[in-house]
């Protein structure tokens, strides 16, 4: 393990009675954590539990981080607000363990919510977790690869329908076309025929005459 613990206790011993095994009582046990301790890994997996989700509240967890010190983590810091930038009415928390129910919140309302594990040593680097239209940094992966297929099958189905429009659009285009040059010649027929009779009869004329 990185910080292993011993466990030792000692005992006094006379010279001159060495052969006859002659000890005083243990001392006390002391405890001694070996290894280099430091502040705490950043925490991960910040994620909203939308099961157990009402109007007014937010269930969120995370993943238990990593021991950094011979005591491990003191307690986790939970901090909320509806200001993006942490600089008004904030409300702090702390946890003793990896999980947290935000009551009271604001109906409709967008929230900001970062964690912070602390040790001994100090603090980690704060992660967050944006909560109000349901998006979170710290996502499950089956869950973004679900969201990019639904928005890639969405644009396939707009992109079909868009051709499909565009083609029937053509298609009525050239259907009013030729109906119009079906009227046009159904037109133009009556008046050939009666120019080729007058011609026809102009012809007869110039012959018996």
């Amino acid at each position: 393990p990185e910080f292993p613990t011993y466990y030792m206790r000692v005992r006094a011993v006379n010279s001159a009675n060495t052969d006859t095994g002659t000890m005083s009582e243990s001392s006390n046990v002391i405890e001694l954590c070996l290894g280099t301790e430091r502040v705490p890994d950043d925490p991960t997996g910040l994620r909203e539990i939308a099961e157990q989700a009402t109007t007014t509240s937010v269930y969120i967890k995370w993943d238990e981080s990593p021991p950094t010190t011979c005591d491990g983590i003191t307690w986790y810091e939970l901090s909320y607000t509806m200001d993006k930038n942490f600089s008004l009415n904030v409300t702090n928390i702390t946890a003793n363990n990896t999980h947290y129910n935000l009551t009271g919140l604001v109906e409709d309302a967008t929230y900001y919510i970062t964690l912070v594990a602390v040790n001994a040593v100090g603090k980690s680097q704060s992660v967050i977790l944006f909560n109000g239209d349901k998006h979170v940094n710290n996502t499950d992966p089956t869950l973004t690869v679900a969201a990019i297929l639904t928005v890639f099958v969405v644009s396939i189905v707009i992109t079909v329908s868009i051709v499909t429009a565009v083609l029937l659009w053509i298609r009525r285009r050239r259907n009013l076309k030729d109906n119009l040059q079906s009227r046009q010649v159904a037109t133009d027929l009556p008046h050939i025929n009666t120019e080729t009779q007058r011609s026809e009869n102009n012809d007869e004329t110039h012959i018996y005459s």
